[in-house]
């Protein structure tokens, strides 16, 4: 008689019916396990990405570019927030300006191809989403003066809607920062 014979039915194995309700606690930690594995290998391949791409060289060339940039977002943040303060629905395809900004338009020039960066980075997050920041502008203007006078404003005389960098702090230091902007790996 040979061994397979000799097995009792306590001794087999239980059947493979599939996973049971007691297995299935598993599978969010597995997910859980899984979107975490893909994040690290994402943000392993951005900061290499970071440490091999170098800043480019002639960074400070954008200027001109960075400089009607900020022109068409602060005309666009201006136009728009007399809009809605006045009642007036805001359409940003029918505003119209001059895209070449006056001699007397001139925003800090950026003081590293990092500073330069923030900023372009700051004028996307704008074009993103350009009513929300326009609609923001409006509650501050209103926030700041009851008055309507302002409005009636020259766009080269009106306030800045934001600094050049859009929300990212620009205090001088008295010490140069301790980061390098590329290093070797």
């Amino acid at each position: 008689m040979s061994f397979a014979l000799e097995i009792t039915r306590e001794d087999t194995p239980a059947s493979a019916d599939g996973p049971t309700w007691s297995d299935l606690w598993l599978l969010p930690l597995l997910l859980l396990v899984q979107v975490f594995e893909t994040f690290s290998r994402h943000l392993g391949s951005l900061k290499k990405m970071r440490r091999t791409r170098p800043m480019p060289t002639d960074w400070r060339s954008f200027c001109p570019d960075l400089r009607r940039t900020e022109w068409a977002i602060r005309m666009l943040c201006h136009e728009g927030a007399r809009r809605i303060i006045l009642g007036e629905d805001l359409d940003l395809g029918s505003i119209s300006f001059d895209p070449e900004p006056p001699e007397d338009f001139q925003p800090p020039t950026p003081r590293s191809a990092l500073a330069m960066h923030q900023r372009i980075e700051a004028t996307a997050r704008f074009h993103a989403d350009p009513e929300r920041f326009i609609r923001r502008h409006a509650e501050r203007v209103r926030g700041r003066t009851g008055d309507v006078q302002i409005l009636n404003l020259a766009p080269s005389d009106f306030p800045n809607p934001d600094p050049p960098n859009f929300g990212i702090p620009d205090t001088p230091f008295a010490a140069p920062l301790p980061i390098a902007i590329r290093g070797p790996p």
